[in-house]
């Protein structure tokens, strides 16, 4: 366990701006919300108060990028997964130690992000089919025939 310096300088943080498709943008009203240490109450950084318009925005940005992103193939799609964890891994210690001060914890390692991250990749193109077990909960695949062509799964 490390403390974490308190200088909340960092070439990550773009303030007042948040990502909508793939521009940074302020908030459409111009209004902020400080982030605040709250182990020291220091301001590290501003980020866009969104609203509503913002959230059209952004749901707009993300229909509009849909149709790429599902027609890219699964292979491909994992393996941009697997670069977005290695830029994680190449800003890992800013990343831990900004999360620090916002958060107000010391340091505890180094942030999960990247190997959720190339999880996920992994199982990009692994489609099976298949309901994968978990504990405690009730799990099943259930396989009928509806056409001499094919079948449907329903997992529940």
């Amino acid at each position: 366990m490390t403390i974490t310096s308190a200088d909340p300088a960092s070439p990550l943080i773009i303030d007042d701006k948040q990502l909508i498709g793939d521009q940074w943008v302020p908030a459409c009203s111009g209004g902020t919300i400080d982030v605040i240490n709250p182990a020291t109450a220091q301001r590290l950084g501003r980020v866009p108060r969104a609203g509503n318009a913002d959230v059209d925005l952004a749901v707009s940005a993300a229909w509009e990028a849909f149709p790429g992103w599902r027609d890219t193939d699964a292979t491909t799609r994992g393996g941009l997964l697997s670069k977005w964890a290695e830029l994680i891994d190449a800003n890992a210690a800013e990343i831990g130690r900004l999360e620090c001060l916002e958060v107000g914890h010391p340091s505890w390692g180094p942030p999960p992000m990247a190997r959720i991250l190339r999880f996920v990749a992994g199982q990009a193109d692994k489609v099976s089919g298949r309901t994968m077990g978990a504990d405690a909960v009730l799990d099943y695949t259930q396989v009928k025939t509806v056409s001499m062509r094919g079948t449907e799964r329903a997992a529940g």
